[in-house]
Parts: structure tokens; sequence; C-alpha cells
């Protein structure tokens, strides 16, 4: 009888365990459903696109419905953290009012002078800076001035919110396009002077014999071919390259069709790739969006948009708001403001209207733009 007891018990704990575990392994995996995305799923559970392929060996983004697949790590609703870069405010030090900041992917000095309200010369004097390159890791000391005093290590404005750009980065309003030459000014690159002198990049890298993208404030930069170009630069010279035709309706009406038409296709599906009424992903809905408003372009990415863009302080209704780091490193996201800190994007599961303010915003929001185009 005592026999048959302890069976009958050691059975039932065997069950319980095995229960037990079913049930967490059970939450940590999640069953695909149509319309779904690694983007969604990653964004829904608090873990990343990369995490999710490598958990289930996906060497590609294509999910398909009732797909099983492995969340990686634990399934957290908390998508506000602390980013891992902030200021040490311990390091602020009375004897040298200065404190520290360590520099992280996508900054400059001048997002950083913004950050904490001082000149970019003050930072470039502070650190022993010649000209603006600073590199990911790198310890940048934070000068007290009369208008940061007391606040010296501490961003500036809502702490949930990443501080805007500065706006000695937006192009000059007026550009002699005759000109031969062009000096780099503080926010400038390669693909912003091609724009404004109505050539390629391909142009300008060959012309100044540039390797790279990389350009520096102060350089000059041939912004025509001259007398003595090389026959491969005569060659390529030849090719018709115009300017973008300028809208031919306001940009201020363009912009407000734009905002018009976005929060028309709310609750429009989220689609990886789609660009039409259909579905979206972030960079097909802009470019349906601004070229039904009239702005015609072309379909890219995010970070084709950015690059198409320029940094300004106050953003205006119909201007762009670019996120980093959402599902890969760097500009990943895109929405266009529609005012009191609101934006319209294709997100999530469907186009909707969110804030800047929100945590998980809040903590990926890089910069507010506006399209070279619409200047």
């Amino acid at each position: 009888m005592k026999k048959a007891a302890y069976s009958i018990l050691a059975t039932g704990a065997l069950a319980l365990c095995i229960n037990s575990q079913s049930t967490e392994a059970s939450s940590n995996t999640y069953t695909v459903k149509s319309g779904d995305s690694l983007y969604t799923i990653a964004l829904k559970h608090g873990t990343t696109v990369t995490k999710l392929k490598k958990s289930n060996n996906l060497k590609s983004d294509i999910i398909y419905p009732k797909q099983k697949l492995i969340l990686s790590g634990k399934v957290s609703t908390q998508t506000s953290k602390t980013p891992s870069n902030t200021v040490n405010t311990n390091a602020v030090s009375p004897s040298s009012n200065t404190a520290t900041y360590k520099v992280k992917q996508g900054d400059t000095l001048s997002k950083i002078s913004t950050k904490y309200k001082v000149s970019v010369s003050a930072l470039q004097k502070t650190n022993n800076i010649k000209d603006h390159l600073i590199y990911v890791g790198q310890k940048i000391k934070i000068p007290t001035t009369t208008t940061n005093a007391g606040n010296a290590g501490k961003p500036t404005g809502n702490t949930t919110t990443k501080p805007k750009p500065d706006t000695t980065t937006k192009p000059p309003t007026t550009t002699n396009v005759n000109a031969t030459s062009y000096k780099v000014v503080a926010g400038d690159t390669l693909s912003g002077i091609a724009y404004k002198f109505g050539i390629t990049i391909t142009q300008l890298k060959s012309w100044n014999g540039l390797t790279s993208d990389l350009i520096r404030v102060g350089q000059t930069l041939k912004v025509k071919k001259s007398s003595n170009s090389t026959i491969q630069q005569d060659k390529e010279n030849t090719t018709n390259v115009s300017k973008p035709t300028p809208p031919t309706v306001s940009t201020n009406d363009i912009k407000q069709k734009a905002v018009n038409l976005g929060l028309s296709l709310q609750n429009t599906p989220y689609v990886w790739g789609g660009q039409t009424p259909a579905g979206f992903d972030c960079s097909g809905f802009i470019h349906y969006v601004f070229n039904n408003a009239g702005l015609s372009m072309t379909r890219t990415n995010a970070i084709g948009y950015e690059a198409r863009s320029y940094y300004i302080n106050t953003p205006q209704v119909g201007d762009l708001v670019f996120f980093r780091d959402t599902y890969q490193t760097g500009i990943s996201h895109l929405g266009i403001y529609i005012g009191n800190g609101q934006f319209v994007h294709a997100g999530g599961t469907h186009v909707q209207v969110s804030s800047v303010n929100e945590p998980y915003w809040a903590q990926h929001f890089d910069s507010y733009k506006r399209f070279y185009s619409l200047d």
C-alpha cells in the first residue's frame, strides 16, 4: 500500500514538473499569424530581428503563418530602458567644471553641443580636437557655461526625449550653381553638395580624388570639371546630370497633403517591402505618400531618405522623424511629423500615429529632418 502511494506521488510530481517546463517553454515561443513580420514580432516581444533570426536559424526575413518561433531571451513588456551610453554624472568635477560624455554611434560634435547647450568650438577647445572627427567610445569633456552651469553632464530638456539636432547643419539657402568650387561647412555631406550643384556623388569624388565619402569642414571641393580633366572624367561629365525638377506646387502644400494622406491610411496593414494601400513598410509609406502629394521621388529605404534630407531644429508639419537601432543598427525607421510631438508611420502591425515621447520611440529617436527638395 505504501509503495503504491509513493508511486502515485512520484508520478504526480513528475507530471507537475513536465507541465511547468512545458508552460515555460511555450511562453518563450510565438506562433506566427497572418500579417506578422520579424520586425513586428521583435517589437512586440522586446527583442530584435537579429536575435530572432539567430535563435531560429533563419537565413532570411521570410516567415509563414503557424510557424513557431523561439523568442530570444525573456519576453519583456518593458520597452523603456535607460540607454547604455548615458552621461556619467558622477564624473562632474567641481574643480574643473566639466562632465564627460561617451560617444556613441551616430554622434557628431554638433549633436553633442546641442544636447548640452555648449558651442562646437568650446567642445573642440576643451578636448583638444583640431577638426570635427570623433569616434565611438571616445570620452568627451563637457565644459560648463553660464547657460548650463549646474546642469553639466545632464542632457537638456525632457529626459525621455533625445535632443534635436542643430540648425547649423541646414544647407545654405542660396547656392551659386555657377561656382567652380565649394567650401565644406558643418553638416555637409557629399549627397547634399551634389544635389545643390546638380551633379553626382561619383563626379564629386572623381574631380576631387576622393576614395571615400568622408569630407571635413573647411575643405574646398571642385564642383565643376576643370580644363585639365582626365579622359575618364570627361567621359563621365558628358552624362546628362540635372538637378531634380522643383515641385510645381508649394512645399507647404506638399507637406500638408502628405500628412492628410498619411492620416487617411491609418490601420493599413504593415507589410515588409509594401508600398501600396494593400500594405506598407516604413519607407514604402513615405514613398507612396509624398509621391501622391506632389513630390516625385524614387523608392529607397530609411537610410536612403535620411541621406536626402538635412537636420532641422524645430520641426514643421510634414517634416521627417528618424529613429535608429530599432530592428537593425543605425537609421532604421522613419515617419512624418504631424505636430505636438506626434508622427504618422507604418510600424508595428499597421499605419498609426505615435508620439516621440513614448518610451520606446524616445529611446530610439535620432533626429528631425527635411527633404532637400522641400527646402
